[in-house]
C-alpha cells in the first residue's frame, strides 16, 4: 500500500455501512467492510446464485469529511465494474469514479481510486455487473497531502506602517481569496492608484499600511504598480495583481458608514483549484490565508469572507458546493467567527454557464452566504480576466451584498 496511506487516519474505520443491494451471504457482515480486519470480509448473496448480480454498498462516515484517496481490498476480483458516488444527505448522488477491471480470477485485489480532494458525508460503492460472491475485506478512506507548498513569501515586503486607532469592533475586516479574478489582471486608471479613505491593506510585515495601488515595498525586481493583492503570500511573485474588487468594495462600505474603517487581507493565487484551497492539501493556501486573518484579527473584527474562484473548476460542477462548504467550514472554524458571512462571485459570463448558475444557489447549501452575478462584465481581452469596469462593478455588487448584513448587526448594538 502507498505509504502516505500506512501513516494516514483510515476516514473509514469502525463507519456504519448499509447493504443497499446483493445481499448478504450467510456468516458475513456488512460491518465486516470497514472494521479494520483484513481477515474479514463481508460477501454478497441473491437468491438462486446467478451468475452476475449489482452489488451496491454505502458507507456513512458521519459527517462531511474532506477525502482523495479510496482503498478497496476485493474479494476473488468479482467486480467488472467499479463506480464511486458521493453525497452530502444520501439523497442527491455525484458518480466520482467510474473504472472498468480485468476480469474475475482466485487471486484478492487492491484497487486504489484517487480523486481530487472531494467532501462529502456518504460514499456510495457500486459494481453493476459482478459475478456472483463479490465480496469486500475492507474499505479504507483517506485524506492525503497531495500537493507541493506554494507559500511564495510570509514576511518581508511592506509599506510604511499605519497605526489603527479605531476600536477592534470598528475596524472591519475582509479575507479575499480564490484565483486569479481576486488578485485581479486588471490595468489601472489614474483615479485608482490613490489611497483609499480609511481603508487599509495587510501586508507581509503583518502591518497596516495605506490601500492603494503601490509598488512591493522592498523588492525591487518588481517595478510596476500593483493592487491589493501585492502581498499575497501565495501569488507567484512575477504576476500581476491589478486593479481589485477589493477597492471598490471598500469604498462602497466606507462611504456608506462613516464611523468605521476597513481593513484588507488580501491572499489569491491565480490559476488555484478548489482541491488545492482545502485545509491540509499540502499548498498551504488555506493556511497562509489562516494565519494572516488572525494576526490581522489582532486589531480588527472579520465582518466577511469574500471568494472568487471557478475558472479552474468549471469540470467540477457536481462536486463543488460540497467542497466550498467543507472549505469554509474549516475557514470558521478556524479563525473562530462561526457565522462570518460568506460572498462568492460568479465567473466570466459564457465561461460556464453551469457553473455561474450552480453558485446561484450556494445560500441552499451554506448558511451566512451571498451570490454576485456578472452580468455585464467583460474581460481584458483573454476570455478570462474582468477588466477594469468590470472589477469596480463587482466589488459594488460585493457590497451590495454586505451592505444589508452589516446594518442589520448595528441595529442589533443598538437594541
Amino acid at each position: 500500500m502507498n505509504e502516505n496511506v500506512d501513516h494516514a487516519e483510515n476516514l473509514a474505520l469502525g463507519k456504519t455501512t448499509v447493504i443497499n443491494q446483493g445481499g448478504t451471504l450467510a456468516t458475513t457482515d456488512a460491518a465486516y467492510i470497514t472494521d479494520g480486519d483484513p481477515t474479514t470480509m463481508w460477501r454478497s448473496y441473491s437468491p438462486g446464485a446467478p451468475s452476475v448480480l449489482a452489488a451496491d454498498v454505502t458507507l456513512d462516515l458521519g459527517s462531511l469529511q474532506l477525502f482523495n484517496k479510496i482503498v478497496l481490498t476485493e474479494y476473488k476480483q468479482k467486480a467488472n465494474q467499479l463506480l464511486v458516488s458521493i453525497s452530502d444527505d444520501n439523497a442527491s448522488w455525484n458518480v466520482v469514479h467510474n473504472e472498468i477491471l480485468p476480469a474475475s480470477s482466485e487471486t484478492n485485489r487492491e484497487t486504489t481510486i484517487t480523486v481530487d480532494n472531494l467532501a462529502a458525508r456518504y460514499i456510495k460503492l457500486s459494481a453493476p455487473d459482478a459475478s456472483c460472491g463479490f465480496g469486500i475485506y475492507e474499505l479504507e478512506v483517506y485524506n492525503i497531502s497531495s500537493f507541493s507548498s506554494m507559500i511564495v513569501c510570509t514576511d518581508h515586503y511592506g509599506g510604511p506602517e499605519v497605526k489603527i486607532n479605531y476600536p477592534k469592533r470598528d475596524f472591519h475586516l475582509y479575507l479575499l481569496i480564490g484565483q486569479s479574478n481576486m488578485a485581479s489582471r486588471a490595468p489601472f486608471e489614474s483615479q485608482d492608484i490613490a489611497a483609499m479613505d480609511r481603508t487599509y491593506l495587510f501586508n507581509g510585515l503583518n502591518q497596516w499600511e495605506s490601500a492603494g495601488a503601490g509598488l512591493i515595498a522592498n523588492n525591487p525586481g518588481i517595478n510596476t504598480l500593483q493592487g491589493l493583492n501585492r502581498y499575497s503570500s501565495v501569488e507567484v511573485m512575477t504576476k500581476t495583481n491589478g486593479y481589485s474588487l477589493g477597492s471598490s468594495f471598500a469604498q462602497a462600505i466606507t462611504e456608506r458608514f462613516p464611523d468605521i474603517s476597513v481593513g484588507i487581507i488580501s491572499n489569491a493565487r491565480g490559476g488555484t483549484t478548489m482541491a488545492e484551497w482545502q485545509k491540509g492539501s499540502g499548498t498551504d493556501l488555506y493556511e497562509e490565508a489562516v494565519r494572516r486573518t488572525l494576526s490581522a484579527m489582532e486589531s480588527g473584527t472579520l465582518k466577511g469572507i469574500l471568494w472568487h474562484q471557478g475558472e479552474s473548476d468549471v469540470g467540477h460542477v457536481s462536486t463543488y458546493m460540497s467542497s466550498l462548504h467543507m472549505l469554509i467550514a474549516n475557514l470558521r472554524e478556524d479563525l473562530g467567527v462561526p457565522d462570518v458571512p460568506l460572498i462568492v462571485g460568479q465567473i466570466l459570463p459564457g465561461k460556464s454557464d453551469s457553473f455561474n448558475t450552480l453558485l446561484t444557489i450556494v445560500g441552499q447549501h451554506i448558511e451566512q452566504s451571498e451570490w454576485v452575478s456578472s452580468n455585464d462584465t467583460f474581460s481584458i481581452g483573454d476570455g478570462t480576466h474582468f477588466d477594469n469596469a468590470s472589477q469596480k462593478l463587482l466589488g459594488l455588487r460585493y457590497a451590495d451584498k454586505m451592505i444589508p448584513r452589516l446594518l442589520s448587526g448595528f441595529a442589533c448594538e443598538s437594541d
